[in-house]
């Protein structure tokens, strides 16, 4: 993981994913409270030990917390390649007809943002999901020794 920024996201949004506070993660983790704070703050940046213990107290394999980062990378690509709106921003002022569109573009703009909303209501859920559903996977494939099954030999058939 590269920056500061991605590191405390991705642990923040897992966090929350998986409905943890700081001090509940914390204590699954064994990492100090206060590091998990400043690592979502973007403060610091921890070792590749400490995301195993995070991982592990999140019960995500680290493979999640790198699938998550180029998740929020992707997003954030989206979002920038929007650009950014200005809407309201400037010292133009409409009349007669520029305003009916310029209202009509604010409610637009309005819906958009509700939109937005949904949308990044719906990416949290797909995420969530999407993660547990890793998770349970890489649960599901861990080999099992006890309930492994040996062919049996023929048994000899004499009449």
């Amino acid at each position: 993981m590269s920056t500061f920024e991605d590191v405390g996201v991705v642990i923040h949004v897992l966090r929350v994913i998986r409905g943890l506070s700081q001090g509940e993660l914390a204590r699954l983790s064994g990492v100090r409270n206060s590091s998990i704070s400043n690592y979502e703050r973007g403060k610091s940046v921890p070792k590749l030990d400490t995301l195993e213990k995070l991982a592990q107290g999140l019960e995500l394999p680290l493979s999640a917390m790198e699938e998550a980062q180029e998740f929020i990378r992707r997003m954030r690509s989206r979002a920038s390649r929007g650009g950014a709106s200005t809407l309201g921003r400037s010292s133009w002022r409409p009349d007669g007809e520029e305003a009916a569109r310029f209202r009509d573009a604010t409610a637009l703009r309005t819906e958009l943002d509700e939109l937005c909303g949904d949308v990044g209501r719906l990416a949290s859920r797909l995420t969530r999901v999407t993660l547990e559903m890793l998770a349970t996977r890489s649960l599901d494939s861990a080999p099992e020794s006890d309930n492994v099954e040996t062919p049996e030999s023929p048994a000899d058939e004499s009449v």
